[in-house]
């Protein structure tokens, strides 16, 4: 296919979902429909990769297992999510926290504002995984909204997270960012709507959490990778079942 200045140049033609065809495939295609439908699916393609990166929450790319997790989430208090490395579970637990942040209670259509905790192995996990993720998530027009009122206050820098591990939304929501090493005591009083909690979850948190949701029906989504096999708080819960 020869190439010049009218065609659309194709965003990341090896993007692992949206991958162009090989050249020969393109050229039948072209040859098929024309250049002016040719272009119109390029530019289509590429704003649809754009969109995704740019908006994941609304616009991202979503494994067919997410849906099957909102619906478990929708029914049960607590879902617990095993996978290996690399298996997408912590854009998971992003995506429903920023879901929640943005949508508030979205299992059951309540609007008031919403409290969420997020929790990780120490706080520098914390910092740049769990609350990177979190970020990234968030609707594009939040993220560097800064401290703005008497409330809203979503302030993040790669270094050092979100301001004194918590954000507030421009709907008086509010989501904090907490780790297992802390004094369990830390999290006496909360009543949250939306826990996720990643990764080491100990017996004893395991067992203080749920309390949190308790007196408002909230959600724990748990995700944690076995590599080193079945951790303590976990096996507890398997042996019930």
């Amino acid at each position: 296919m020869k190439m010049n200045k009218e065609f659309t140049i194709p965003y990341k033609p090896n993007h692992p979902v949206f991958k162009l065809p090989e050249r020969e495939k393109l050229l039948a295609l072209y040859k098929k429909i024309g250049l002016a439908e040719f272009e119109k699916r390029m530019q289509e393609r590429n704003a649809i990769i754009h969109n995704a990166e740019h908006d994941p929450l609304r616009y991202g790319v979503r494994l067919s297992r997410w849906a099957l997790i909102e619906e478990c989430l929708k029914k049960y208090n607590i879902v617990i999510v095993l996978g290996g490395n690399q298996s997408s579970k912590s854009e998971l637990g992003a995506y429903f926290t920023a879901k929640t942040a943005f949508e508030k209670r979205w299992w059951d259509g309540q609007t008031e504002p919403v409290k969420i905790a997020c929790f990780h192995t120490v706080s520098d996990t914390s910092i740049r995984q769990q609350q990177a993720y979190v970020y990234k998530y968030l609707p594009p027009e939040w993220r560097d909204l800064g401290k703005i009122g008497k409330i809203t206050n979503i302030s993040y820098t790669q270094k050092n997270g979100f301001s004194e591990n918590v954000f507030i939304t421009p709907e008086k929501s509010e989501c904090s960012f907490f780790n297992y090493q802390q004094d369990i005591d830390v999290v006496q009083g909360y009543t949250l709507d939306f826990i996720w909690a990643d990764e080491l979850l100990n017996s004893a948190w395991l067992n203080e959490l749920p309390f949190r949701i308790m007196a408002k029906s909230g959600k724990m989504l748990i995700t944690v990778t076995l590599i080193h096999g079945m951790i303590g708080a976990i096996k507890k819960i398997a042996d019930l079942c």
